[in-house]
């Protein structure tokens, strides 16, 4: 009979426990799921993390969700479970976001699907209580989505501009030429690799741990994630400082070399490490959480209601909506447009001739083209070259719209871009907007005007691009479409412009024509 009231606590430790593994379990099946179903984007994701430096963090963002859904597991097993109806509507949404990402054969899109599809599948399973006990997981679960790239031209920008004012602001004379600047003692780039992105992303992910870890109020969480934003673009601009202030006092003897980066990653580790150290004197992770979000304010953890099997009807409605997309890329799978790609002959126009090939052989860096035309044309001594890079039958990796597509290989060497935007132009009769850039090649200073040629117009936005050839294979039509750059040697941006200018509004009209030609082939 002493026995009885121990054997009975022990039971419901027990069922306590094992609800608590069973509730873990569920979340992680869910995860699980979700990326077997989107496997090749999960495929994807997994090969950019371990392709660029900048995201080598990525690799820690399941393991860590994993940790807190398994720290929050009694509360889950505590908490009532219902389907939420309502989260079929957004689950549908990513379904159709990854489609889309998929047929244009677009990473992004078809990642935050993926990512995004997780608690929305957690919501219409488990229900509100569920999805506001995981909602810091899940939300850190869009660490896992390689994103971020697109800020490297503006922190480019940023750093070279901080570097020639702090080395004028100390006298040291600068002569600036975009991203590229001399100095008494040689010359600097600010290029991709210090732009501070790897720093800047490892910085907020961490930052984001931290303070929820940490922290218990949401003023101080936002602040220390605010400094985790701020103060690795300030740290960066200060390293790429002192970084050409050791190579021009040492007579380039230091800081050129790969102490140049050794130098760099200790003057960063040093300042977040001040950062973290200096957040520790407002640590609050000895309270609990606000708002009741103690397991024990949810109910007694062994409550005969707390059921963690979902309802089969909305399991059934998640299923069918998680797998549409993939089993509609699927049936549209074979059927791009195939043929062979015969580039049609672009006739010269007004006064321009069929010209010899010019002194000066530039061509952009394209990856996966079906075929590529370089067309040379001259007018009273001025030449303007044309280079096409034909894309057809896109798949990942050999698609028009990509990030490996551009004017300069993204390492540094002997070419350099010195200025890059955008200008109104007319093509014949039609006007449009072209990308610009000024680039130092083989000596010469060279003006480009480069743009996507697609379904017979002219287009500067990589989304339209995309959301085009989206439509191209849903509606099962050619996605034939081309990677256009028009060239010409010129001394300053000006020259270069009115050149093109003429160039464009003669030819345009044969270009187009040969372009619309080579698509119906």
């Amino acid at each position: 009979m002493h026995t009885e009231p121990h054997s009975n606590a022990a039971e419901v430790a027990r069922l306590a426990e094992s609800r608590a593994l069973k509730a873990f379990a569920a979340v992680a099946l869910v995860m699980a799921a979700v990326f077997v179903a989107y496997w090749p984007t999960s495929v994807s994701m997994v090969e950019t993390w371990a392709r660029s430096e900048s995201y080598k963090h990525c690799f820690l963002v399941v393991p860590a969700v994993l940790w807190f859904v398994w720290q929050s597991r009694a509360r889950l097993a505590a908490a009532p479970t219902a389907p939420w109806w309502p989260a079929l509507i957004p689950l549908a949404g990513t379904g159709a976001l990854w489609l889309t990402g998929e047929l244009a054969s677009a990473l992004a899109p078809a990642q935050w699907a993926l990512v995004l599809t997780v608690p929305l599948a957690v919501l219409a399973l488990y229900g509100i209580h569920w999805a506001r006990i995981l909602a810091f997981p899940l939300a850190f679960l869009l660490f896992a989505v390689p994103f971020g790239e697109a800020l490297t031209p503006t922190l480019i920008d940023w750093t070279a501009d901080f570097t020639v004012a702090a080395l004028s602001a100390v006298g040291v004379p600068v002569f600036r030429e975009g991203q590229h600047f001399v100095i008494p003692s040689g010359r600097w780039s600010v290029v991709e690799a210090c732009s501070g992105i790897r720093y800047l992303m490892a910085s907020v992910v961490v930052g984001v741990l931290y303070a929820w870890t940490l922290y218990r109020s949401p003023v101080r969480r936002a602040l220390f994630i605010g400094a985790a934003i701020v103060v690795p673009i300030f740290a960066n601009w200060m390293r790429a400082f002192l970084i050409v202030m050791i190579g021009h006092l040492s007579s380039n003897r230091l800081a050129v070399g790969v102490d140049h980066f050794i130098y760099g990653w200790v003057f960063f580790g040093i300042v977040i490490g001040l950062m973290f150290w200096i957040g520790t004197h407002w640590r609050e992770d000895h309270a609990a959480e606000p708002d009741g979000a103690e397991g024990g304010a949810l109910g007694p953890v062994a409550t005969a209601d707390a059921r963690i099997l979902p309802s089969m009807a909305m399991l059934a409605a998640v299923v069918v909506l998680v797998v549409a997309g993939p089993l509609a890329a699927k049936a549209l799978q074979g059927m791009t447009d195939q043929r062979p790609l015969q580039p049609a002959v672009v006739q010269a126009a007004g006064a321009w001739t069929v010209g010899p090939q010019p002194a000066v052989t530039w061509s952009p860096v394209l990856e996966g083209e079906t075929a590529t035309q370089v067309l040379n044309f001259s007018r009273d001594g001025a030449a303007v070259t044309v280079v096409v890079g034909w894309y057809r039958d896109q798949q990942q990796g050999r698609e028009l719209v990509s990030s490996m597509n551009r004017v300069l290989p993204e390492e540094s060497g002997p070419s350099v871009q010195i200025a890059r935007g955008s200008v109104a132009a007319r093509f014949g009769a039609d006007a449009a907007t072209v990308r610009t850039a000024t680039v130092r090649h083989e000596g010469k200073r060279l003006r480009i005007w480069h743009f996507y040629w697609m379904d017979g117009r002219i287009e500067t936005s990589d989304t339209r691009a995309k959301l085009s050839l989206a439509l191209d294979r849903l509606l099962a039509r050619s996605d034939t479409s081309a990677w256009v750059a028009i060239f010409a040697e010129a001394e300053s941006d000006a020259e270069g412009d009115r050149l093109l200018s003429d160039f464009a509004r003669e030819m345009g009209p044969s270009l187009n024509a040969a372009f619309a030609a080579t698509s119906a082939r």
